[in-house]
């Protein structure tokens, strides 16, 4: 049996929370809900459905039928931090064994075509679905979808009781505020999934239905698997958190032939498979007034990951100058980069996109000390991903002052460029390569003698590409560990890597174990103590995304670790 269950219903939930935080009730909703829905948005027969949907015989005679489906949340104050879902399907009277779940997260293509929809005054072609929340990147001239989201589906979870397909979602808000995309939020959908019925399923009724039980195996802290935290908690047990299943009926003869296995690559449904792709951007073309991209020849480079800033002709006052910086990893998986960047006075960087193109991941930001970080490990299957040479893992707004005078001047990396393989603390080699703004009228011979294209390069760590994080069992055995906050892999340092690996722990734990003392350090939001001092028992310890997103803000600056709650 897969582990990742108690990972996944624990990203939205931090263990102390239901004792350390004071209930605002007079600020929060009285109620919230989930309700498993047809998609209204699919483009499919089944869209205006609800929660009651119908297959009729001709059709699951006829072959697969997918079902397009989703989680809607209902609130009427966006406050929400936190929240967990889990469901499965059952029947009283036939065989779900061959029925199939497939879960596509906010980031995922989920649509054959693009499609158009309206975020605030912008207009947005993607083949993404509109989710429930988030806002419109101006820098990308894209979508990006509020908080972070994580997904486990399989095909069976017995801790759950799930002896069928599974889904177990998680979403958290990165501690910032977000607007429903729509009027309200069940607008739109806070995740969607498929659902595949294979020719000749047997008539009758298939229930979409919540797995019901506490995620702390323990019995530590109740945590039920689906919840809302907030300033308060929402769950059905306390009465504030209401579920709403859905049931889909196959119609036909009661006495069905016995269903065959679905066929690997037939689809009645109009949504595309997933793909980790992320959609192209609506682009107009450029003006002829518009700085565009110089053709200097690209100089050499030595390096595992060779970074190209690009070069670029402006002009004095340009406000919104917009830099790609690509990366050619030669085909070798990356879990995350940490970087900061510099660049030539009076030029200025003034924003960061939202998301990480290459890679199509949320990045995390700080504007004071121009330093951005992202982890790009697939969140379905846990594994580092190659990114996308052809599209930029790192987009951002540079200023150039009215006053500026006429020259080349350069960006690139200050003193930070760490680009991870995995959970470890092994480094890539990385280098990069051009990164000139030509400013007003230049000579040739000027631009080749005052600031030629220059190559940076970041050495490697010591620690060889085998090396591997020991790990152990907790195994409750009375030991006590004082926190060396954030640093997850015990290697010293507290960088991405530590997200990498507490991220792959919270996901799968049965295959990324960290040591006792790496989950000490590792509880850095609203942890048992928060003092250095105090050594604290690892097995009351209850990771969750948050303390991994807490360790990524920690590495751009914008807090300090622990966080309170």
């Amino acid at each position: 049996m897969k582990k990742f269950i108690s990972a996944v219903t624990s990203l939205a939930m931090a263990a102390t929370m239901a004792s350390s935080i004071a209930p605002s009730i007079s600020a929060a909703d009285a109620t919230k809900t989930f309700s498993l829905k047809a998609f209204a948005e699919a483009g499919s027969k089944y869209d205006a459905m609800g929660d009651k949907v119908t297959i009729s015989k001709a059709d699951i005679a006829a072959g697969d039928v997918v079902v397009p489906c989703a989680v809607y949340l209902d609130e009427a104050t966006n406050d929400t931090e936190t929240m967990s879902v889990q469901f499965t399907i059952n029947s009283d009277s036939a065989d779900v064994k061959n029925v199939k779940f497939d879960c596509f997260l906010p980031v995922d293509d989920y649509f054959a075509e693009e499609k158009e929809f309206k975020v605030g005054d912008a207009s947005v072609k993607t083949k993404k679905y509109a989710a429930f929340a988030g806002e419109y990147d101006d820098i990308l001239e894209e979508y990006s979808a509020a908080g972070k989201s994580v997904a486990g589906c399989d095909p069976s979870q017995d801790v759950a009781g799930a002896k069928n397909y599974f889904i177990g979602y998680s979403w958290t808000n990165n501690g910032s505020a977000y607007k429903w995309l729509g009027s309200k939020s069940t607008d739109h959908p806070v995740v969607v999934f498929n659902v595949t019925f294979p020719k000749g399923t047997a008539a009758g009724d298939y229930k979409i239905q919540y797995c019901k039980y506490n995620t702390d195996t323990k019995g530590i802290h109740n945590n039920p698997s689906n919840m809302i935290e907030t300033k308060q908690r929402y769950t059905e047990e306390l009465g504030n958190l209401k579920l709403n299943e859905m049931t889909i009926t196959v119609e036909g003869d009661a006495a069905a032939t016995t269903t065959k296995a679905p066929a690997a690559t037939t689809t009645t449904s109009t949504a595309a498979a997933t793909t980790t792709t992320i959609a192209a951007a609506t682009t107009t073309s450029k003006k002829d007034d518009t700085p565009a991209t110089t053709t200097t020849v690209t100089p050499a480079a030595d390096g595992d990951v060779i970074f190209d800033f690009g070069n670029y002709k402006t002009k004095a006052g340009e406000e919104k100058l917009k830099i790609d910086v690509k990366a050619d990893t030669k085909g070798a998986p990356v879990s995350a980069m940490d970087v900061v960047f510099k660049i030539d006075s009076p030029l200025k960087i003034t924003n960061f996109a939202k998301n990480s193109q290459a890679v199509n991941q949320p990045l995390m930001s700080n504007m004071e000390n121009l330093g951005a970080s992202f982890t790009s490990v697939d969140s379905k299957t846990g594994e580092p991903v190659v990114p996308d040479k052809d599209k930029a893992v790192f987009t951002m707004v540079v200023s150039v002052p009215s006053d500026t005078p006429d020259g080349v001047y350069h960006i690139g990396f200050g003193d930070k460029c760490e680009v991870f393989k995995d959970g470890t603390s092994f480094q890539y080699k990385t280098a990069a390569i051009n990164g000139n703004i030509t400013v007003g009228e230049v000579k040739d011979t000027e631009t080749t003698t005052t600031k030629a294209p220059d190559v940076t390069t970041t050495t490697a760590t010591t620690t060889k590409n085998d090396t591997t994080v020991t790990t152990t069992t907790n195994t409750g055995d009375g030991k006590t560990y004082a926190p060396k906050w954030g640093d997850v892999n015990c290697d010293g340092d507290v960088n991405v890597a530590d997200v990498v690996l507490l991220n792959k722990y919270i996901n799968k734990n049965s295959d990324y174990a960290i040591t006792d003392q790496g989950k000490v350090n590792a509880d850095v939001y609203a942890p048992q103590n928060t003092d250095e001092k105090v050594a604290v028992d690892p097995s009351k310890t209850k990771l969750t995304l948050e303390d991994s997103e807490a360790i990524l803000q920690a590495i751009v600056h914008l807090i300090k670790l622990p966080k309170n709650s």
